[in-house]
């Protein structure tokens, strides 16, 4: 994805999740579906990559992952 950085990897439900959470704060997030799904997996645990603009990615670390949860 052209100007997109990998965020996360994720179950289905939780990246869907993540999407609509990124969203709220205006960073346009996108999933790609992993193919094929890996051995053992379902549809509802099936990994996805949720991927963020480059230029949004720092911001979007912090709220999901840095110290402060006051945007949260």
């Amino acid at each position: 994805m052209e100007g997109m950085k990998l965020f996360h990897t994720c179950p289905v439900n939780d990246a869907e999740l993540l999407v609509v959470m990124l969203e709220k704060h205006e960073i346009d997030a996108k999933e790609e579906m992993i193919e094929p799904i890996p051995e053992g997996e379902d549809e509802f645990s099936r990994p996805v990559k949720v991927f963020v603009p480059e230029s949004d990615y720092d911001r979007a670390y912090e709220l999901f992952f840095g110290d402060s949860e006051d945007e949260l």
